[in-house]
C-alpha cells in the first residue's frame, strides 16, 4: 500500500523541483564568523515563503513515509502534526496574496527573522512573535465559509485534531501507553508497532498527501504554472477517491480540473 503513496509523493517532489526556475536563488552571506545561505531582502515575498514551505512539506512527507514503513507510529504522528500546520501556513500565505493583511505581514516578518542578534553568541536569541494558529484559521472563513456557525464548527474540529496530534509531540501519558506490547509485556521502542494504530496513522498520512497536493497546487497557481496545477488537482482527485469522498466532493475537484484545463 505504501508503495503507491511513495509514487504519489515522488510526483509531488518532481512538481516542486520545477518551481526552482521561478524563484530567486539564495546567495552565500556572511553570518558572524561563518556563512549562511540567504535571499536578498527584496526577494523575501509571501510567494517565496509559500514555496519554501512546500519544499519543507515534501521533506516532511518523505520522512513520515520512512517512519511508517518501519512501523514508528508515534514518531510519524509527530510529523503529521507538523505537516498539518505547514499546509495551513501555505493556505494562509497565498490567500489574497496581492493585498496581504496585517497578520500575513506579521507572519512574514517572523518567518524571515534571524535566530540571533549576535550570530556568535548562542544566548542572543531574538524573541519570536508568531501569529497564533487560530488567527491563521480566519483565512478559511473568508475563503470557504459564508455561514459563521459552519466556520465555528470548522475551528472547533481543527482545534480538536491539533490537540490530538499534539499529544504525540509532547509525549502525554495516554499516547505513550499506545507503545505497550501486551504480547511481550514491554514497550515498542524499535518500530514495528502491532496495536492497530498503524492503519489509522496511514489514513492520516493519506490526508496529509491530499492537503500537500492542494498546497503545491496553490503555489503553482501563483506562479502561474497551469500544467503543475492540473497535475496536482488530478492527484487530489485520486487521493480523495482513496479517502472515500462522496460524489459531491469528487465533482467539486473535477470542476477545478475542468477549469484549469480551460485555461491551457
Amino acid at each position: 500500500m505504501l508503495d503507491n503513496y511513495r509514487e504519489i509523493l515522488r510526483q509531488m517532489a518532481v512538481a516542486v523541483d520545477q518551481f526552482d526556475e521561478h524563484f530567486p536563488k539564495p546567495s552565500i552571506t556572511a553570518y558572524g564568523n561563518g556563512y549562511v545561505y540567504r535571499h536578498k531582502h527584496d526577494d523575501r515575498t509571501n510567494i517565496l515563503a509559500a514555496y519554501l514551505k512546500v519544499v519543507r512539506l515534501i521533506s516532511l512527507l518523505n520522512a513520515t513515509l520512512i517512519l511508517l514503513e518501519q512501523g514508528f507510529v508515534q514518531e510519524a504522528n509527530i510529523l503529521i502534526r507538523v505537516i498539518d500546520e505547514t499546509c495551513d501556513d501555505v493556505t494562509f500565505l497565498v490567500a489574497d496574496s496581492a493585498n496581504p493583511s496585517r497578520k500575513q505581514k506579521d507572519f512574514l516578518r517572523e518567518f524571515y527573522q534571524e535566530q540571533y542578534s549576535d550570530p556568535d553568541n548562542p544566548l542572543s536569541g531574538i524573541p519570536r512573535d508568531r501569529v497564533p494558529h487560530d488567527k491563521k484559521q480566519n483565512v478559511f472563513r473568508e475563503e470557504l465559509y459564508t455561514d459563521q456557525n459552519d466556520f465555528a464548527l470548522h475551528k472547533k474540529n481543527v482545534k480538536s485534531i491539533m490537540q490530538l496530534f499534539s499529544g504525540y509531540v509532547h509525549g502525554a501519558y495516554v499516547f505513550i501507553m499506545e507503545m505497550y506490547d501486551q504480547k511481550r509485556n514491554t514497550y515498542f521502542k524499535s518500530g514495528k508497532v502491532d496495536n492497530g494504530r498503524l492503519e489509522d496513522t496511514i489514513d492520516s498520512f493519506v490526508n496529509n498527501l491530499f492537503r500537500a497536493a492542494l498546497a503545491v497546487e496553490s503555489v503553482a497557481h501563483m506562479i502561474p504554472r497551469d500544467d503543475i496545477s492540473l497535475e496536482m488537482a488530478k492527484l487530489s482527485f485520486l487521493l480523495a477517491e482513496k479517502m472515500g469522498w462522496d460524489a459531491v466532493g469528487l465533482a467539486g475537484i473535477q470542476r477545478r480540473i475542468d477549469l484549469i484545463k480551460s485555461r491551457e
